[in-house]
């Protein structure tokens, strides 16, 4: 479905793409024919580990830091795992735009630049 959804959306094959979280599920960059130039893995260290929580949780001036740091290493959009819950537990944390939830999966897309 992330396969889908990016070639869908104007990415096209060869395309160099960063992942956050678990780079071992990112099969779809193989499916698609995409490069991954960059991955901030998981922090499975933590008792309450989810793919991407460090990311979700650093505020968005580190986010920001980190995306500057993904699209100086070349890729076109980043893919980042489900955001993790909110304290109540149950419901996502709000994930702003430009990140887009793509269907049927728990993942996010951040596309650096508008692709025609």
């Amino acid at each position: 479905m992330i396969a889908v959804f990016l070639l869908n959306n104007g990415l096209q094959r060869g395309a160099q793409v960063a992942v956050i979280g678990d780079g071992s599920y990112a099969y779809w960059a193989h499916l698609a024919r995409l490069h991954i130039v960059a991955e901030i893995p998981a922090n499975y260290w933590s008792p309450e580990a989810h793919p991407a929580r460090d990311f979700w949780e650093s505020g968005s001036e580190q986010q920001q830091k980190a995306l500057n740091i993904l699209e100086r290493a070349g890729a076109d959009v980043v893919i980042a795992a489900g955001a993790p819950l909110s304290t109540a537990g149950s419901v996502p944390s709000t994930i702003m735009p430009p990140w887009k939830k793509i269907d049927g999966t728990d993942a996010y897309v951040y596309f650096f630049h508008t692709i025609p």
